[in-house]
């Protein structure tokens, strides 16, 4: 089978093209190619603004759309409007015209058209999209992904060495998902069984956000004190937040946190497509 991979060469994208590598024919658009991986590196193409030409150009089988972004950068013209939205319909209209058959969205928990999130309204306005496109599709809404890579931990480390101790919300819980579970998840979503159904990627334990730093920190080994706060107590500071140059929350991130990140049980779980109960998210040192 031939499968685009849009945004294959990023965290969870690669962790996906690496089980796919081998068995399938991978197409991984890329701005530079050279820059994938070494190992991802053979399977990069040219990556347009225009995604329907590209998936034209590649004619596959299956598409698997990881593109999205959680931090917008409007002066770039970077938005979830963009990003998370316009570039899906791009894809879906290649899609149609190349006689693509498979379409697996990866969306994210909460997604919903009517958020009062910006980046979950976009999602939510992706899947039905997808829904309306007459393709056999999937979609992946997982909780935050834990694993080597992730940006999240490269973000922690930078404010762990000027902070002599991080806050977080502890009143809000999230249910994290292993980054093997979740890659293992989209593979198993590409199988023709699998058609028009959402899926919910949870791992099995449910935290508040500071239990989710504390274990972060541990993970990295790396000492300092969370403080454990009312979501409430973070909106004063956000105008403040606001002006570094990568805010550690955002305005549309703090709406996210209005409700807990957490398996709904109106859709099936990871454990429907793995066959087996997902593993635990933290556990494996990520130094």
């Amino acid at each position: 089978m031939k499968i685009l991979l849009a945004g294959g060469g990023g965290f969870f994208g690669g962790a996906v093209a690496r089980l796919l590598a081998g068995r399938h024919e991978l197409v991984i658009p890329s701005r530079a190619p050279s820059s994938l991986p070494p190992d991802l590196r053979p399977y990069g193409a040219r990556f347009m603004e225009d995604l329907a030409a590209v998936v034209e150009e590649h004619r596959p089988d299956a598409i698997v759309n990881f593109l999205g972004i959680l931090k917008e950068r409007p002066a770039e013209g970077v938005t979830f409007e963009r990003v998370n939205l316009d570039y899906t319909h791009r894809l879906l209209e290649g899609a149609a015209a190349a006689g693509t058959r498979r379409f697996v969205q990866i969306s994210a928990l909460g997604a919903d058209a009517s958020s009062p999130s910006r980046y979950l309204r976009t999602k939510g306005l992706a899947e039905d999209a997808l829904a309306a496109s007459g393709l056999e599709w999937a979609a992946l809404r997982p909780s935050v992904i834990v694993g080597p890579g992730q940006k999240f931990f490269a973000d922690l480390r930078g404010l762990a060495r000027f902070a002599p101790l991080l806050a977080a919300p502890s009143d809000r819980l999230l249910q994290p998902v292993a980054l093997s579970d979740a890659a293992e998840c989209a593979v198993r979503a590409l199988e023709p069984d699998i058609k028009c159904e959402v899926f919910e990627l949870c791992g099995p334990e449910r935290m508040s956000y500071a239990d989710f730093f504390r274990a972060s920190l541990r993970e990295l080994a790396i000492r300092r004190p969370v403080l454990g706060l009312p979501r409430a107590f973070f909106a004063p500071a956000l105008p403040l937040l606001a002006l570094l140059p990568d805010p550690p929350m955002t305005r549309d991130q703090y709406r996210m946190t209005a409700a807990d990140n957490v398996f709904s049980g109106k859709y099936r779980g990871a454990e429907n497509l793995l066959g087996r109960p997902p593993v635990r998210a933290f556990g494996s040192p990520l130094r």
